[in-house]
């Protein structure tokens, strides 16, 4: 696997990118990877998943969003609008690489929901979409005042608040949340989707995979027996699910 790393600028905001190819040929499918909330393009589930998308024969381009990994901007300032802005520029740098013919969209969890934003912004920009224990339930419980463990009134959203986890979220975060409806943005990913969902997903419950996959037009389910949210000790049924997901297609 060839590896290169470098900096893009958005907004004023480096973002750090990494790109995988597989050693034997350069291949002209290229997927795009997003982490979710509080990760980074390191973590085990997904670098698992690059190795195995390069293995057979895939490039992956992975990207720390706002705030999160090696990127800039603080953690409590970031939004699913300012995470929809770095998929863009993450999505235009790709377009540019020499060699790439095909794109394909993958998130997980938080970046599973801005997967799903971006791509029903994007109709016919990607050949095909995967999505990682998408975080669905996050616009429903801001929409109920009751957060990562944090209530408040979503009437009278407050400046900041701390989860239980001692993170801060800007009100900014919360009032841009509210305002997303994943089933019905859902209608207009027409791009094939394939949606990934452990059986026993502590964080982002399975059900909400059940829905989004009957409001996509194109979309199909793979639920991975015992899995958690990061697919823990299954990293290699999902990866091999999403590959074979962009094999059929």
């Amino acid at each position: 696997m060839n590896t290169k790393e470098w900096f893009i600028e958005d907004g004023g905001i480096p973002l750090h990118l990494k790109l995988s190819r597989p050693d034997d040929k350069d291949s002209g499918k290229l997927v795009l990877v997003f982490h979710g909330f509080t990760g980074h393009m390191e973590e085990p589930h997904l670098v698992a998943l690059t190795e195995k998308l390069t293995g057979s024969g895939y490039g992956v381009l992975r990207a720390d969003l706002y705030g999160h990994g090696e990127s800039g901007g603080e953690f409590k300032d970031h939004t699913i609008l300012k995470w929809l802005e770095n998929a863009e520029a993450v999505t235009a740098c790709a377009e540019q690489l020499d060699g790439v013919s095909e794109l394909y969209l993958c998130g997980h969890s938080q970046g599973g929901l801005m997967a799903l934003l971006f791509a029903a912004e994007n109709p016919g920009r990607f050949n095909g979409i995967i999505l990682l224990a998408p975080g669905i339930s996050i616009p429903d419980d801001v929409r109920r005042g009751n957060f990562l463990g944090e209530t408040f009134d979503p009437e009278n959203i407050p400046d900041e608040i701390t989860t239980w986890e001692g993170l801060t979220l800007s009100g900014e975060y919360l009032r841009t949340m509210m305002d997303v409806n994943p089933y019905e943005t859902a209608h207009g990913v027409l791009a094939p989707t394939l949606v990934i969902h452990g059986s026993e997903d502590e964080v982002i419950p399975v059900d909400y995979a059940h829905r989004l996959v009957k409001e996509l037009p194109a979309g199909e389910s793979c639920i991975i027996p015992l899995g958690d949210h990061c697919f823990d000790l299954l990293h290699d049924p999902m990866a091999d699910a999403a590959v074979s997901f962009l094999n059929w297609l």
